[in-house]
């Protein structure tokens, strides 16, 4: 039992791959209605909206501090190998290590004019993700401990850091224009939780004292406190199962709950320049069904050396098999709380004529109690009533290869969407895999009789040439 414990531990540590949501090409991309969820003053051009059931939008993504380029350099950029041992990974991580996932789901999305506003609501799945890494975990599992660099050494690994949350979100929206100039608006998100695993504290280090010529000792102490939450499940992959799913249901079985606020406005500063502000997911879910904490504690135990085996595996096993003997393990059943990781959205955007229009975004989300930020630069076209084309550049984790794209095709009430914030991955995914995400659904969409996509050019004064 002890073992299968630690392993959890250790697996949520080093083996996962996440994902994040951005959104910076949804922002400001009027033809798609589901901008709105990124600023509720944002202006609405259609009149009604509903998306097709459970297709209405899907969203999946990855960002990463990362770089795996020098790793993979020579691999054809079709077929790569992603073979990756541990002197790999410790070669191309840096001081902060992070990567993130976001998944969404979009069940439900209505949305309708009303006089001086815009309604929505909706229910949607979402799941959020992310871990940092350190660097010399890697190393020291890599080299083994009684190498130089590691001499007499204190190894602090509490910046290390785990969790992934599943969720249902039932959504109210409203924006009031409150003058021929200003809109305001705000949503409602009630929140239930499907399943939670986090790492509430991971205090740990490690001492290596010796030197090559006389006994060399590892200490390590711990001091880690793990949250779970499977609603209904024993896992996390079957909590989140939607065979035969009920959101309706799920709010009245779960005890999982929270609630969350999204916050914004728009100024028309005048006929060509719009900004906007929001602030979006500020909220919190309270986890109380299925709960467990685990507590794992090691006190000033040695593992000796590790080096001078065949491979890798054969030098992890022997570790995880010291730790495994000596760990103490505590079980507990209490609640505990999450928070949503926060974004902001601060947009200008310039048109340049009837159906064009420039746009710059500042990003910025708050995790790990640090804020990640990123900017970009976009241009709209549209097309008549048909079919709408936007293209951004970002900048975001000092990653600079990234080119997204985005289209809507609306053919009557019909409407066909799809866009990436970078679509370079895709091209050459060795050197272009820092970041990049896909989302893309269907609506059926009745644009406004004077639809504001198409923006009339500034009145130019008349001049009378005989006065």
């Amino acid at each position: 039992m002890k073992t299968k414990h630690l392993f959890l531990v250790v697996m949520l540590c080093i083996s996962n791959l996440i994902f994040a949501q951005n959104n910076f090409i949804l922002h400001n991309f009027d033809a798609i209605p589901q901008n709105y969820m990124t600023n509720p003053a944002i202006e609405n051009p259609s009149r009604f909206v509903i998306g097709f059931p459970a297709l209405s939008s899907f969203q999946t993504g990855f960002t990463s501090s990362i770089d795996f380029s020098s790793v993979f350099a020579g691999n054809s950029p079709f077929s790569p190998s992603f073979d990756l041992t541990l002197s790999d990974l410790a070669s191309v991580m840096g001081d902060n290590n992070r990567i993130n996932i976001n998944v969404l789901e979009e069940i439900l999305y209505c949305g309708f004019q009303i006089p001086k506003g815009f309604v929505s609501f909706g229910i949607s799945g979402q799941m959020e993700s992310g871990f940092r890494l350190d660097k010399e975990i890697f190393e020291l599992i890599n080299v083994g401990n009684d190498e130089a660099y590691f001499m007499n050494k204190t190894l602090d690994l509490s910046a290390m850091d785990f969790d992934i949350t599943a969720y249902m979100q039932y959504h109210l929206g409203f924006s009031y224009n409150a003058s021929e100039k200003l809109t305001l608006g705000t949503r409602f998100k009630y929140l239930v939780g499907l399943g939670n695993v986090n790492f509430e504290r991971f205090n740990a280090d490690i001492t290596m004292q010796g030197d090559v010529n006389s006994d060399f000792s590892s200490i390590i102490n711990a001091d880690i406190l793990m949250n779970t939450s499977f609603y209904g499940a024993q896992t996390l992959l079957d909590s989140i199962n939607m065979d035969d799913f009920d959101p309706s249901a799920l709010l009245f079985k779960s005890k999982n709950h929270g609630i969350a606020f999204d916050f914004g406005a728009q100024y028309n500063l005048n006929d060509r320049i719009k900004l906007s502000a929001s602030l979006i997911d500020l909220g919190f879910i309270n986890w109380k069904t299925d709960v467990a904490n685990y507590t794992y504690t090691l006190n000033h135990v040695d593992i000796g050396r590790f080096d001078g085996y065949e491979n890798e595996a054969d030098r992890f096993q022997e570790v995880i098999d010291t730790l495994g003997s000596k760990y103490n393990f505590a079980e507990t059943k209490n609640g505990f709380r999450t928070t949503l990781s926060a974004k902001y959205y601060l947009s200008g955007s310039y048109k340049l004529d009837t159906k064009s229009w420039v746009d710059l975004l500042f990003w910025g989300r708050s995790r790990y109690g640090t804020m990640q930020t990123a900017v970009s630069v976009g241009i709209n076209r549209q097309f008549g009533n048909i079919f709408g084309l936007k293209a951004n550049y970002s900048i975001i984790q000092n990653s600079f290869a990234n080119l997204g794209l985005g289209l809507s095709l609306k053919l009557g009430i019909f409407q066909l969407y799809a866009l990436s914030d970078n679509v370079l991955p895709y091209i050459d995914p060795v050197h272009n895999h820092r970041m990049t995400n896909v989302r893309f659904g269907i609506n059926f969409n009745i644009w406004k009789k004077d639809n504001k996509i198409a923006v009339a050019e500034p009145e130019i004064p008349a001049v009378d040439v005989l006065q």
